[in-house]
This record gives structure tokens, C-alpha cells and sequence, in this order.
């Protein structure tokens, strides 16, 4: 889920970076969290006092057209966007919204050949602590009795209490659910592959659950940490045909869609490795989450030039259908607003996030207020959940 990711974030930013910041932020600047955020923000200007090194021109490439689907129209939605979670990317970005669909793109981009380059120090190159804390133990062995019951899946430390406790509490049962990605096992050993699996976290993770899984990624060092893990994962892309053999009963994308340079193609590629029946699960940040409504172009995943396109709910859903599924489903998803709301502020006062920057209480009342907000409703969470079905009839 996003506080997974936010966690993995965070082990990455706290290394020294290339990015030359002003310099309260070199000698370690912490305002009052009292202060107001826009005094601050006089003295720390991200876009005017950071140097940043430019993306070279012949590696970049025009974007004449929405991504998702193909309309011309557009408005500019924030221009001189930079890389200030990982620090790692040249460049600076501007970040346009279709008027057709309602997603946003970055134009221009980096060329599919040039984007590795926004990678060289990435959370996905991690692999997960080898020990957790109790507290994480106890949660983990109480959703799987929950999700065993109710995904008819096999983890074996397992408490069968979850099965009522977690059921009984909105909360509880859709952090449990994300973390099974909401798939059903349909038999013990049934096939799932993991598009963009980085080091293989969730390969491990449903495999422990009983699933046949494996993961595949474009991104040599994410996999070279997997593989060191023993995970199974491998270098390759779903839309070369000769890297993946036969047929899976499901296959997920999280957080992946929005990198790719021509989504439709992966979502086409992901329809034809799947058994007729199988399940597609996609998740993606939604641009019209509470959390962009709040910080606007201090959003943490917004992250450019990583992310070459956002979507809203409806424009995935829309993509999804045109490359071929049927039996839609938008899923609840859970919120982690605290930890985002607090990246995102510390962006805004122009530090690195996730570094203990100190959270305003009025954030931290905006972080709560949206998070009940997100579960009443089910929807404007950081990030949106689409699962949908390959035809019976492929």
C-alpha cells in the first residue's frame, strides 16, 4: 500500500544527493511547526535557488497528443516541475492536463531510451528489512487469517481471529485486502506475474499466499536485488514475447502504469498473457485524490519525470476497457493521508521528504479529516484501484 511505499521513500531520501539545495536545507533547516507555511516558503524557493542540471534537449521528445486517449486538447497544469523526492533526475518539467479524459502527461518527456537515467537511486532497488517490529508480526499473522477466509488463500502463520476481528472494521479489512491485491486464489498454485515488480516484494509475498508467482521488470537493478533475495523475478518486458512463457490466471501493476511511455500497449500485452477469465489489478496515483487537491504541485507523487502520466478514476477505468476487459470493479482503497500530507509539506517548504521534517498540527488535522472522508466514501484516496476480467471468449 502507499504507507509500504512511503517507508521505501523514505530509506532513499535520506541519502546524500546530487541536487544542490539552498543553503538552510544544507545546514540541516527545520522550521517551527507553527510557522506559517508561506513565510517559509519566502525563504526556501525550490524552483529559483536549487540549481538543477538540465535534461539534455536530443534526449527528450514531444507529446502532441494525450497518452490515454489521443485527444489534442490540453491546458498546463504546473510547469518547472522538479525531481525533489529522490533527487536523482535532471530537469525541469511541465505537466499538462487532456481536456478529453481528464489525465495528465508531461510534455516533453524523456525518450523510452533516456529514461533509465531517472532511476540511478530508486526505492524499488531495495528489498525489505529481513526482521519487523511485533506490532507488524501480530497484524500480519491476524489479515492473513482474514484473507485465507476471505481469498481462499494459504498463509500458513495465520490467525484465525482475523477472520472476525478484521472483517468488523472498515479500516483493518481494506489494508488487508490491498495487501492480497484483492485477488481470489482460484487454485493452490494458480499463475500470477507481477509487472513491475522491482525486487520482488509481492512475488514473495504471493507466493507465500500460495500463488505460482513471479515478476518481471525492465529495471536491472530492482531485479538484480530480487534475485540476490532469492526471489523470483526476472530482466524483461511484458511486451516482448519471447521472455514470458504461457498463460497466468492474474497479473498486476502497482503503481507501474503511470511510467510507461504508451500505457495502452502494456495493458493490451497484459490481456494477451492472460487465461481467458484471468484478472488484470491496477493501481495507479489519482490525480484527483484529496491529496493533490491539497498541496496542488507540492503533491509527492507527482514525482517527474518518473511519472509521465496521472490518471483519475475515470480514465484509467476508460483505458482499461478499451485495450479489451470487461467486468469492471473500482475498489475502495486504503488511506495513509498522514505520511503523504506529510511529504507533501515538507515538499512545499522546499525539504527532502520523509526525513523527519516536522508536520503542522493543521496538516496533521487535514491528514485526519481527509482520511475519514476517504473511508466514508471509499474514493479520493492517494491512489486508485481498478480490477477487470480477460473475456471468457479471447
Amino acid at each position: 500500500m502507499v504507507a509500504v511505499r512511503c517507508r521505501q521513500l523514505a530509506q532513499v531520501a535520506s541519502r546524500p544527493v546530487a541536487t544542490t539545495f539552498p543553503p538552510q536545507v544544507r545546514s540541516g533547516f527545520k522550521p517551527d511547526p507553527d510557522d506559517d507555511d508561506r513565510t517559509v516558503m519566502n525563504s526556501i524557493d525550490d524552483t529559483s535557488e536549487m540549481r538543477v542540471e538540465e535534461w539534455p534537449d536530443d534526449d527528450l521528445e514531444p507529446v502532441t497528443t494525450c497518452p490515454v486517449c489521443g485527444d489534442e486538447r490540453r491546458n498546463a497544469l504546473y510547469t518547472g516541475l522538479t525531481d525533489r523526492v529522490f533527487g536523482c533526475a535532471p530537469g525541469r518539467w511541465s505537466l499538462h492536463r487532456c481536456i478529453g479524459c481528464g489525465s495528465a502527461f508531461l510534455d516533453p518527456r524523456p525518450t523510452e531510451n533516456t529514461i533509465g537515467r531517472a532511476y540511478n537511486d530508486y526505492y524499488t532497488h531495495l528489498t525489505a528489512p529481513g526482521s519487523t517490529s511485533e506490532v507488524r508480526r501480530l497484524w500480519r499473522a491476524v489479515s492473513a487469517g482474514y484473507l485465507n477466509r476471505a481469498f481462499h488463500l494459504e498463509y500458513q502463520q495465520a490467525f484465525a481471529i482475523g477472520t472476525v476481528l478484521v472483517a468488523l472494521v472498515p479500516r483493518l479489512r481494506r489494508r488487508a485486502r490491498r495487501r492480497a491485491r484483492h485477488l481470489v486464489l482460484p487454485t493452490r498454485g494458480a499463475r500470477l506475474l507481477d509487472v513491475g515488480c522491482g525486487s520482488g516484494a509481492f512475488v514473495a509475498e504471493a507466493r507465500a499466499a500460495g500463488w505460482d508467482a513471479e515478476g518481471i521488470d525492465v529495471d536491472q537493478s530492482g531485479v538484480d536485488a530480487g534475485q540476490a533475495a532469492g526471489r523470483h523475478v526476472r530482466l524483461g518486458r511484458i511486451d516482448d514475447g519471447t521472455v514470458l512463457d504461457g498463460l497466468y490466471d492474474a497479473i498486476t501493476l502497482s503503481h507501474v502504469i503511470e511510467h510507461v511511455h504508451d500505457p495502452a500497449s502494456i495493458l493490451i500485452a497484459c490481456a494477451k498473457k492472460l487465461q481467458p477469465g484471468g484478472v488484470l489489478w491496477v493501481a495507479t496515483p489519482d490525480l484527483d485524490s484529496l491529496g493533490h487537491r491539497w498541496f496542488g504541485r507540492d503533491w509527492v507523487h507527482l514525482d517527474p519525470p518518473r511519472h509521465l502520466l496521472l490518471f483519475t478514476v475515470g480514465s484509467l477505468s476508460s483505458l482499461i476497457t478499451s485495450a479489451g476487459f470487461e467486468e469492471l470493479d473500482v475498489l475502495a482503497a486504503p488511506s495513509d493521508a498522514e505520511q503523504s500530507f506529510a511529504a507533501s509539506h515538507a515538499l512545499r517548504l522546499g525539504l527532502r521528504p520523509f526525513v523527519g521534517v516536522p508536520t503542522p498540527a493543521r496538516v496533521r488535522i487535514a491528514a485526519a479529516v481527509a482520511d475519514m472522508r476517504i473511508h466514508a466514501t471509499g474514493r479520493r484516496s492517494d491512489e486508485v484501484i481498478v480490477t477487470a476480467r480477460k473475456p471468457l471468449a479471447s
